[in-house]
C-alpha cells in the first residue's frame, strides 16, 4: 500500500495538468479564502488535492460524467457546493429512517450525470499527518439508503473513477472506452 499510495501522489500534479480545461473557467474558481471559510462552514479540513483541483479548474464536469461543484463567490445555485450541501443534509433530515450513517455523514463535492451524488465520509480519514489531508470518498443512492466507496483520496477519485475504469464499473455501462463520448481529460467549465 505505501508503495501504490507514493506512486498516485507522485502522478497527481501530472494528472492535474493533462486535465484540459475551455473558455470560462476562470469565474467558478474560489479563492484560498474562499475555500478555508467553506470547510469552516461545513466542518471540514478540505484536502489539498481537492484545493489544487478546484482553483485549476473551478465548478465543471469532467469526461462528460463527473459533476464538481464549486465554493467560489458569484457562481450560480446549481454548482455551489454550500447550496448543495444545505439541500442534501435537508434531504437527509426527510429522509430520516431511510438515510444510511454513512449518508448522514457525507460532504457532498459532486455527482454523477446519472444523478447518484458523492462526497467525502469525514469519519474515514485515509491519510492524516497534522490534520486529516484526505477522506474515503463515496457514492450515496438517490434514495440515501446506499452508499458506496469509490476511492481512498481525490487524485484516486480523479484517477480511477472520473478518468479510470471504475466510472465503467460502477455505472455497469461499457468497456474499453465506452461509454466515454468525450475526452476523459477534458474538463467543461460551468458556474
Amino acid at each position: 500500500m505505501g508503495e501504490k499510495s507514493k506512486q498516485k501522489r507522485v502522478a497527481w500534479p501530472g494528472l492535474l495538468k493533462r486535465i484540459k480545461h475551455h473558455k470560462g473557467w476562470q469565474k467558478s474558481v474560489p479563492s484560498d479564502d474562499r475555500l478555508q471559510h467553506f470547510g469552516g462552514l461545513v466542518g471540514i479540513y478540505l484536502p489539498a488535492t481537492y484545493r489544487q483541483f478546484t482553483k485549476r479548474l473551478g465548478a465543471g464536469q469532467l469526461s462528460g460524467w463527473c459533476e464538481f461543484y464549486s465554493c467560489a463567490a458569484g457562481v450560480s445555485e446549481r454548482w455551489d457546493m454550500y447550496l448543495w450541501n444545505q439541500s442534501y443534509l435537508r434531504l437527509v433530515l426527510e429522509g430520516d429512517q431511510m438515510a444510511d450513517q454513512r449518508a448522514r455523514r457525507l460532504v457532498i463535492f459532486g455527482r454523477l450525470w446519472s444523478g447518484d451524488e458523492y462526497g467525502w465520509d469525514t469519519a474515514e480519514v485515509t491519510r492524516k499527518r497534522k490534520q486529516p489531508e484526505e477522506y474515503a470518498i463515496y457514492t450515496v443512492s438517490r434514495l440515501l439508503d446506499r452508499t458506496t466507496k469509490i476511492a481512498d483520496t481525490f487524485p484516486e477519485f480523479v484517477a480511477d473513477f472520473c478518468t479510470g475504469d471504475g466510472l465503467l464499473s460502477y455505472a455497469g455501462l461499457g468497456r474499453e472506452g465506452e461509454p466515454f463520448e468525450y475526452d476523459r481529460y477534458d474538463y467543461a467549465p460551468r458556474g
